[in-house]
């Protein structure tokens, strides 16, 4: 796909430049300090940036801070760490060393040194299930983040595993936690991991749009029809069912379900609300060949893209997760996929919205971010700092999704 820069106004492209710069010098001093090794809350995740940056600048200096944060990671490892998640552990941890490889930043070697571990990443899947979890970024699903990397491993099961394989079993654990309303309507609860109560979730970060998106991967790959017509189609159904006609309270659909009562209006955001849960509907139905689930994803995107007060977005600060740069890049990757010209439009307006969040000397890099309390603090991680505005200003400047994005479901 060819490039489509946001921005030609000089001005408008020397302010992203030198806030790339900024992020990059503010990353350069913080790094040493991070000791989360994680693709979205650490170093996996700086090391992204510094090698885009890198190649961005045309500066040898962050290939090499790539290069040693990549170190740091691996020293981390040798010391025991195990956690296997895909937010903050060893599976997003090896989908990172794997895209470098495949951006050409680092060796084929480098990028298969945590491969092997799919029998950990099987056990640990496996047990969240057990638990009835089925989180992207923390639980059981994390585990087949990108269609390459259900492509990799198939199923095909590993040997001695006693098992029929990753993608059997993840197929086989969804129909068995799925909860049924009807012959036709089914849907699936998870644990509120703040606070611990029982809900069924309508964020991609956590809920439903994230199992059907995983599904539709899996479904596209193999095209096996009983995962379309047993557990697509029916959660596909739950979801349509539960969005408003019109988004009366500025939401189509609700937050969450909790004890039969949806929460609404959502916020607008990556993580929660209607542009994250339209992005999963517009590639389930491509997946799917279902073209009138990608009309009803545009129509969502169309009314959400109105919406550009705090006050009706929720949006306060400029992170991926539940800032402007999240819609950004929502609304920049559909704007390519569709060639709906609005769309860029609306991309230009929360990445210039991105700039304008970073200009408080208290910051990181000039940013504070929305933390737990409502208190704003600095943040350098990918998912909740300055790492992924950085990834995200770059992307917009350079005019493409080089694929780090994938790693966010996009």
């Amino acid at each position: 796909m060819k490039r489509l820069p946001l921005f030609e106004e000089k001005n408008k492209i020397n302010l992203i430049v030198k806030q790339c710069e900024t992020i990059a010098t503010g990353l350069s001093n913080y790094y040493s300090e991070e000791k989360e090794p994680g693709w979205m809350n650490g170093l996996a995740g700086i090391s992204c940036f510094f090698f885009h940056y890198s190649r961005f600048s045309g500066n040898d200096k962050y290939k090499n801070l790539g290069y040693h944060v990549l170190e740091k990671i691996l020293s981390v490892i040798e010391k025991g760490f195990t956690h296997p998640s895909f937010a903050t552990g060893l599976s997003g941890i090896n989908w990172t060393f794997n895209y470098l490889g495949d951006q050409g930043f680092i060796s084929s070697d480098e990028a298969n040194s945590l491969n092997g571990l799919n029998q950990m990443f099987e056990n640990f899947a496996r047990e969240q299930f057990r638990a009835g979890e089925y989180d992207f970024l923390h639980s059981a699903l994390g585990v087949i983040p990108t269609e390459k990397t259900i492509k990799q491993i198939g199923n095909t099961p590993e040997k001695d595993s006693g098992s029929d394989g990753m993608i059997s079993m993840i197929i086989n654990e969804l129909t068995r936690i799925a909860i049924h309303f009807d012959d036709q309507t089914i849907s699936w609860t998870s644990t509120n991991l703040l606070k611990g109560y029982k809900e069924i979730n309508f964020g991609l970060a956590h809920g439903i749009p994230s199992i059907l998106l995983i599904l539709s991967r899996i479904y596209k790959i193999t095209g096996d029809n009983s995962i379309l017509a047993n557990l697509i189609e029916p959660g596909m159904k739950f979801l349509f069912d539960h969005q408003l006609e019109s988004p009366d309270d500025l939401s189509y659909f609700p937050i969450r379900i909790k004890n039969g009562h949806a929460q609404r209006p959502s916020r607008m955001a990556w993580c929660y609300g209607d542009p994250g849960i339209a992005l999963a509907i517009h590639q389930i139905g491509e997946n799917c060949v279902r073209p009138t689930w990608q009309a009803n994803a545009i129509k969502i995107l169309k009314s959400a893209s109105s919406r550009l007060s705090q006050v009706d977005t929720g949006i306060t600060d400029a992170c991926i997760c539940h800032g402007s740069s999240g819609l950004a890049l929502i609304y920049y990757s559909v704007a390519r996929k569709t060639g709906y010209e609005p769309f860029l439009e609306t991309a230009r307006h929360w990445t210039l919205r991105t700039l304008d969040f970073g200009n408080n000397q208290q910051g990181s890099a000039g940013y504070l971010f929305k933390g737990n309390f409502n208190k704003y603090l600095p943040n350098y991680n990918f998912l909740e700092g300055i790492t992924g505005v950085g990834l995200t200003l770059i992307a917009m400047l350079e005019g493409e999704l080089p694929g780090w994005e994938k790693g966010l479901m996009v």
